[in-house]
């Protein structure tokens, strides 16, 4: 019974550490690759109440998603993550209230960020 408690135990180590190793050598890679382009010609267009934002992701490889930061005009203050996409994806919907803002987007995976796209101001009534 104790020699089956402990192979068992040696199973679950050894699956974990399989995991762990896997995904060691996936962040090395991510980070041997380095940091993504920045994505690019950010546009924006009202749809109602919400906004909706796109780029290009031309140039743009090996990310791992995308960080929408957003700054409201009228309260001043700095930019702040309002929402990430998953790779590939080159589209956010976020729904405000009628303000001015500023708004910039960009990649990331394990080895970091990427710089940030062009900025947009957004006036929406």
């Amino acid at each position: 019974m104790v020699q089956r408690a402990q192979a068992g135990r040696r199973v679950a180590f050894g699956a974990w550490l399989a995991h762990w190793l896997q995904e060691r050598r996936r962040k090395r890679v991510a980070a041997a690759a380095g940091v993504p382009g920045a994505p690019s010609n950010l546009q924006w267009v009202d749809i109602g109440g919400s906004l909706d934002v796109t780029w290009d992701m031309t140039g743009v490889h090996g990310e791992s998603g995308c960080s929408v930061e957003v700054k409201d005009l009228d309260l001043g203050g700095s930019f702040q993550e309002v929402g990430t996409v998953g790779p590939g994806v080159s589209t956010f919907e976020w729904g405000t209230g009628s303000a001015n803002y500023q708004c910039r987007v960009r990649a990331y995976n394990a080895a970091g960020y990427s710089g940030y796209s062009n900025t947009v101001t957004i006036h929406l009534t």
